[in-house]
């Protein structure tokens, strides 16, 4: 398996618990996907974290969209320790679904792995549930980690906020029907076979993927399992999610909506 930093698929457009999970007899294999976009001082620590978390070294899947403040300095600085770290350079900012999408890509293509994992690069999301998320991966498709499931919790946010985020995931549960409670964060583990049918099927850019995918995989099928989450709102770096991207989520959301309400006429 190369180490070698690869170009984002069509090139043409831009270069719970604290303890080390124990590996018993077959073992999932892993690929973690982690966009990233002026990530320094986050990035490379929640890399050192998660090596420290798995006796077996997971293939990590760097994403990044143009970072300008050495993200990609320090990753590579650890690829010398670490030979399953790959670097996907996209160049410019895509949005957070196609990078996720690149990533998922990236190690159904590249690598051997049993199961996709999916997070954030600000500690948003604690990489030390990342051993509990895999673990409830074995017997379904798809693990969500959730904020709004009993025992989930947000750190950090102010009430507007968690307002929002509350309203918009009972949205898209009653609105689509998926029966979960947390739809737009991006810590998540997919088999193989679901890692596919996303990425051959969702095409958002924007965190409007987020819920698509959720709704792709239900509708196809696939067994899902919300497992609860600590969500914490980053200290270090600045939120990408603006004004734009939240607009840009709920145009996708509508749009969406009104598609599958067309194909049932």
């Amino acid at each position: 398996m190369t180490s070698e930093s690869a170009r984002a698929p069509g090139e043409e457009r831009a270069t719970l618990k604290s303890h080390i999970l124990e590996q018993p007899p077959g073992t999932l294999r892993m690929s973690i996907v982690i966009p990233t976009l002026n990530e320094r001082g986050n990035a490379s620590e929640l890399i050192l974290k998660i090596e420290s978390l798995f006796p077996e070294e997971p293939e990590i899947i760097i994403v990044d969209d143009g970072s300008s403040d050495g993200t990609l300095d320090s990753i590579s600085a650890l690829r010398q320790r670490f030979g399953r770290i790959h670097v996907i350079e996209r160049g410019a900012r895509y949005g957070i679904g196609s990078a996720v999408r690149d990533g998922i890509r990236f190690a159904l293509d590249h690598t051997e792995c049993d199961r996709i994992v999916t997070m954030d690069a600000d500690w948003s999301h604690d990489p030390e549930e990342l051993p509990t998320l895999i673990d409830s991966a074995r017997d379904v498709d798809l693990v969500q980690g959730s904020r709004y499931t009993e025992g989930g919790t947000i750190v950090g946010w102010p009430p507007t906020r968690r307002l929002l985020s509350i309203l918009g995931n009972g949205a898209c549960r009653l609105l689509f029907h998926t029966g979960l409670r947390e739809h737009t964060t991006f810590y998540r583990v997919f088999n193989r076979d679901c890692a596919k049918l996303i990425v051959a099927n969702v095409e958002d850019d924007g965190y409007a993927w987020g819920v698509r995918s959720l709704v792709v995989a239900l509708a196809a099928g696939f067994q899902a399992r919300e497992v609860p989450i600590r969500f914490v709102e980053r200290t270090n770096g600045n939120s990408k999610l603006g004004i734009r991207e939240m607009a840009g989520w709920f145009f996708s959301i509508v749009r969406f909506l009104g598609q599958r309400q067309r194909r049932r006429l």
